[in-house]
């Protein structure tokens, strides 16, 4: 009779979990955020490349699977707005990892209590529920992460036919073309089977066994190395992916900057307060000596191993370990975190005592910045990088001779004035690469306005200042006003003198 209520009690929190896993990410897919940078940059691609074109290297800076690209193109068909069209696919592949990571959690975690404790931190992690919906590849990156390594315990290697195996790497094949983080899944897996298979037993090759591990890992390798080829080997050499990565994305020859780049990158995740940190690192120290103790164990290792392989990639500059590139391995820090819950002792006041600190930790480790941008989100008081409402906006107000300026390097901009078949100007931008001081630009800025030509200027992401010193040349004028200033992305407006 207990074990029928504690197995019904498990499936009511579980399912509560889901609902509020896919309710936060629902919330913010229909709060219908424009594009930022990054995401403008590949929605120009999408405008301005057909669909042949993606699978080679995209301008601006970006990298994105190709067949994600393809189908959120097709997206258009159906769905005629551009943010709720890319934003589609995220979303989706947000709401089923919700379910993968359940069913993985179950797999490689022993007790229940750590199970719902992992789908509650997975449920509502600020990062995971908002690449839910950004038109960037980590949401994809994250279900495809798990989908994958959760399919290891279906391969079955000493038993499966070599059409079977040669199926499952088609599939990977195939999921490399719509997440980049397959190649990473797979790996682990293509490792974990190694170790478990027999391969070299006894000191002898056994040829049939490496036929069969060959038929898992070949197809897989040649899509590798194909979409490399078509498509990563430009960007990945570009001066600006090291340039961008170099301080925050990889770790030094020397290790010097190891508890530096871990602890940003840790906080980044999970947004921890001062308490949560303390809560977080105390979960994920257990966690990790249980799982380095046990780490040839296959449920230790699927959970241990993304992490290694993530450190490794950045310490041989290959892969970045930064912030939103590596969010497919957010899931394995909160399953590291709850596996410390399986070590709680067997004595059953101890087991209790134990298991109610251990979850007021978890929830300690649960941002307290998730609850208040839920919040803001609910309220309608989220602060988005908007460039669109203020150049409407500017539309609306424009009249004939009217010179509207923006900065067309910027992402979001050229977008939004593409979609909305907005004219504009250049902003001004002095010859000399060096730069000069404010005062030489504004002399400069005075040359360039043509007197009685009311100018509009749309400031955004000030936060950078870049451009600042138009608004300095612009306040000086009396008929200079901002007309409004949506979280600092602000349209002014003034007649030159």
């Amino acid at each position: 009779m207990e074990e029928k209520k504690s197995f019904r009690t498990y499936y009511t929190l579980v399912g509560i979990l889901i609902f509020i896993g896919v309710f936060l990410r629902t919330l913010f897919y229909f709060y219908e955020r424009p594009f930022w940078l990054d995401e403008a940059s590949i929605a120009i691609n999408m405008l301005e490349k057909g669909y042949l074109d993606y699978f080679k290297p995209l301008e601006r800076l970006q990298v994105a699977p190709p067949l994600s690209l393809v189908f959120s193109k097709l997206l258009l068909h159906i769905i005629p707005d551009y943010e709720m069209a890319f934003h589609f696919m995220p979303f989706i592949a947000g709401i089923i990892s919700v379910l993968v990571f359940l069913k993985f959690a179950e797999k490689v975690l022993v007790r229940k209590i750590s199970v719902v404790a992992a789908l509650f931190m997975f449920a509502i992690n600020y990062r995971l529920c908002y690449y839910a919906q950004e038109f960037k590849p980590y949401g994809l990156d994250v279900l495809a992460e798990y989908a994958i390594l959760l399919s290891y315990f279906s391969i079955d290697f000493k038993n499966a036919s070599v059409k079977k195996l040669i199926g499952f790497s088609l599939l990977y094949s195939l999921g490399m073309w719509f997440a980049h983080a397959t190649l990473f899944a797979g790996t682990v897996v293509f490792l974990l089977v190694l170790m478990k298979s027999d391969m070299f037993k006894g000191f002898k090759i056994h040829w049939k066994t490496v036929g069969k591990y060959l038929a898992l890992t070949l197809p897989f390798t040649l899509s590798f190395v194909a979409i490399f080829l078509l498509q990563y080997l430009y960007n990945t050499n570009t001066e600006g992916f090291y340039g961008w990565w170099n301080r925050r994305g990889f770790f030094y020859k020397d290790f010097s900057n190891v508890r530096s780049l871990f602890d940003v990158n840790f906080k980044f995740f999970f947004s921890f307060s001062p308490l949560g940190s303390i809560a977080g690192y105390t979960l994920l120290g257990l966690g990790t000596i249980l799982c380095l103790k046990n780490i040839f164990k296959e449920k230790c290792f699927l959970i241990f191993m993304p992490i290694v392989l993530a450190l490794f990639l950045s310490y041989m500059r290959l892969y970045p370990f930064g912030d939103r590139v590596v969010a497919y391995i957010i899931p394995a820090f909160i399953l590291l975190m709850c596996k410390s819950l399986d070590i709680l002792f067997t004595s059953k006041w101890t087991r209790y005592s134990l298991t109610a600190g251990a979850l007021g930790l978890v929830f300690l480790a649960s941002s307290a910045e998730a609850v208040n941008t839920y919040r803001s989100l609910i309220l309608k008081e989220y602060y988005v990088e908007d460039a669109e409402k203020p150049l409407l906006l500017a539309k609306k107000l424009m009249k004939p001779g009217d010179v509207l300026f923006i900065n067309s390097y910027n992402s979001p901009f050229t977008f939004y004035t593409k979609v909305h078949n907005l004219k504009f100007d250049e902003i001004f931008r002095s010859q000399k690469k060096r730069r000069i001081k404010t005062h030489a630009y504004h002399r400069q800025l005075h040359r360039k306005l043509k007197a009685g030509t009311r100018y509009f200027y749309v400031l955004y992401r000030p936060r950078r200042n870049k451009w600042q010193p138009i608004i300095s040349y612009a306040e000086k004028n009396p008929t200079f006003r901002k007309i409004t200033d949506m979280h600092g992305n602000g349209l002014y407006v003034w007649t030159e003198q």
